[in-house]
């Protein structure tokens, strides 16, 4: 058997985050279609997002537009936002820029909430906030626009709201935080498997199978299956 733990360092923000998990699915596709083994039920894939702030913006979230403006120059924006559409395109999804973004800490927390239902919704709580973000206009900020990405992953919407309310799930958000800090990450997406092999940014899909393929090579030396949960 082979199974793999998945951490990606990320901040719900971040595009290349949004586009990285998307290849890691066409990673794992490819992986299961290519190499001895890689279809059988024994092979799995747990994904566990890992915390981090891009920023440290306080205050009511803001228009993505203003900020990319503002970051950019109204004259390169549209280069940019057309770079990234391109890119979206490519894994199937729209980027709008028409979300509004301030801090991140309440979307972390709302996925520290998915973990409870197990490290699979938790990953879909983490990709309908992306989701949420990028592709349909809602508010990073937004109690009501977070429940709702939640509700779409299978949490309960009530429990939700009540999640966020409560200021639950903070403490484990700041701690993973700091604990990349500790490790010297400076940019996301960083993926991690198997507490080994990495792959930063939202590399191409050859890449992520390549460590992919590494990992599994590690533990078949070591005369032992991996360990994990499937997706």
């Amino acid at each position: 058997m082979a199974a793999f733990e998945i951490v990606i360092i990320s901040d719900t923000v971040c595009p290349f985050c949004y586009l990285g998990r998307a290849r890691l699915d066409r990673a794992i596709a490819l992986y299961r279609k290519t190499v001895p083994g890689g279809s059988l039920p024994s092979t799995t894939f747990t994904i566990r997002w890992h915390a981090y702030r891009l920023g440290e913006a306080t205050g009511p979230s803001v228009p993505v537009q203003d900020v990319a403006a503002a970051r950019f120059g109204a004259d390169r924006r549209p280069a940019k936002h057309a770079r990234m559409a391109q890119l979206g395109a490519e894994e199937g999804f729209t980027f709008t820029f028409a979300g509004r973004i301030g801090p991140t800490r309440d979307s972390h927390r709302v996925v520290q909430l998915g973990s409870r239902y197990g490290q699979a919704v938790a990953d879909q709580v983490m990709r309908e906030v992306m989701r949420m973000f990028f592709e349909e206009g809602g508010d990073i900020c937004s109690w009501e626009d977070l429940a709702t990405a939640a509700e779409k992953a299978g949490v309960d919407r009530v429990e939700a709201m009540r999640w966020l309310e409560d200021g639950l799930g903070g403490d484990e958000v700041d701690r993973e935080v700091e604990e990349a800090a500790r490790m010297g990450v400076r940019g996301v997406p960083k993926f991690i498997i198997n507490g080994k092999h990495e792959v930063d940014g939202a590399a191409d899909v050859s890449a992520m199978l390549e460590q992919l393929v590494a990992a599994r090579g590690d533990e078949e030396s070591a005369g032992k299956p991996l360990s994990g949960h499937d997706v």
